[in-house]
């Protein structure tokens, strides 16, 4: 039942903001024609019974033609969508004529030739409202040339003259007109949203599509970079100046000792570990890189390992990205261990004291031989 329900009786406008026109047509066309058959079908076996006692095989036929031929529209879904809408708008339209010419003017029959019209620009558009309007104002022209030629073709009509037709069938065109074109505008409106929606939406989806694919992008070059640093036993840190977040590679934490979560991510914990010895000449680079005046910041220094041992290490910063006024935005910097390096270079030191030691002994030797 509530499938049933959400088949025939949803809100078009919802259906039409989720999917193309023509399935919101689609979906009016079930609605239409499922509820002609349901509220129709007491009236079609009462007319049926009437039309049995009184022979009129014609009428009976019609009738139950016309039923079926509306369930077939609300139910198939295999005759083609335009087929059933036309099939459905003469459906409509027969009835219409044949309740004019049966009963006459007191009939049903202007009722039914309006609600043609409508429903053929719901279903097809203002083309399709329009020839049914056309089909409308033939048919009133035929009645009026009958009521003129033959007033008395459906019994004593008392007070209904030829000019009253006139006047009530103006109006009721009047009436089908605007209504054929005010429902057409209204779906020429929901046509024109619908490819407008769609056109934002697949821009969108694109505009998506691409900002993943440059996340993405972004997102692999930073790995390929970080491996590559990582690889290297550089260790990475990236500083946030505007949020504040510092971000701290394993590996740097590795080349002191840390594991992943044995470290707070705070900049103050990375000033705090400077050699107090070299602090001072670290403060003096940072001040000019902020300035400007450096555009990299370029320092060895020694900082303080998790066993509290200190460690030589290089450290390399850049600025990638500025704020409004002109201050650093974002900081990204490496670190490099260098302590067999500053090792290698004391050993050369070391030796190369040793070497003019060696040298100045030699010299003293050679004097004093030259003495002897």
């Amino acid at each position: 039942m509530n499938k049933l329900f959400s088949t025939f009786f949803k809100d078009p406008l919802m259906a039409g903001r989720q999917q193309p026109l023509e399935e919101w047509q689609r979906g009016s066309l079930r609605f239409v024609f499922t509820a002609v058959c349901l509220v129709a079908f007491p009236a079609l076996v009462d007319s049926s019974l009437q039309a049995v006692n009184e022979r009129m095989w014609i009428h009976l036929t019609a009738f139950w033609a016309a039923w079926i031929a509306c369930l077939v529209i609300s139910l198939s879904r295999i005759i083609p969508f335009k087929v059933r809408a036309w099939t459905g708008i003469f459906i409509f339209f027969g009835l219409g004529i044949l309740s004019l010419f049966t009963l006459g003017p007191v009939g049903s029959g202007r009722i039914w030739l309006l609600s043609t019209a409508i429903l053929a620009t719901l279903i097809l558009g203002i083309r399709a409202g329009i020839t049914a309007l056309a089909g409308q104002t033939i048919a009133l022209a035929a009645i009026y040339v009958l009521l003129r030629r033959t007033p008395d073709l459906w019994g004593d009509l008392e007070g209904f003259s030829p000019r009253i037709w006139i006047v009530t069938s103006v109006t009721l065109t009047f009436l089908t007109t605007v209504s054929v074109i005010a429902m057409g505008r209204l779906i020429k409106g929901i046509s024109f949203s619908l490819n407008e929606s769609k056109k934002t939406g697949e821009l969108l989806a694109q505009r998506v599509t691409d900002h993943n694919e440059t996340i993405a992008s972004l997102k692999e070059s930073e790995e390929r970079w970080l491996f590559a640093l990582e690889g290297a036993g550089d260790g990475v840190v990236d500083w946030n100046l505007e949020t504040g977040r510092v971000f701290f590679s394993p590996q740097w934490k590795a080349l002191l000792g840390f594991k992943r979560d044995e470290i707070s991510e705070t900049i103050e914990e990375w000033f705090s570990r400077i050699h107090p010895d070299d602090k001072t000449e670290f403060d003096r680079n940072l001040d000019d890189f902020f300035n400007g005046d450096s555009p990299f910041l370029q320092n060895r220094l020694r900082l303080r390992c998790k066993d509290g041992s200190w460690k030589w290490i290089f450290a390399r910063a850049k600025i990638i990205s500025r704020r409004d006024d002109g201050r650093p935005g974002r900081i990204i910097g490496t670190h490099a261990d260098i302590a067999e390096m500053v090792k290698l270079e004391n050993q050369k030191i070391e030796y190369e004291s040793q070497l003019q030691q060696a040298q100045k002994m030699e010299a003293i030797g050679t004097l004093a031989g030259g003495i002897a």
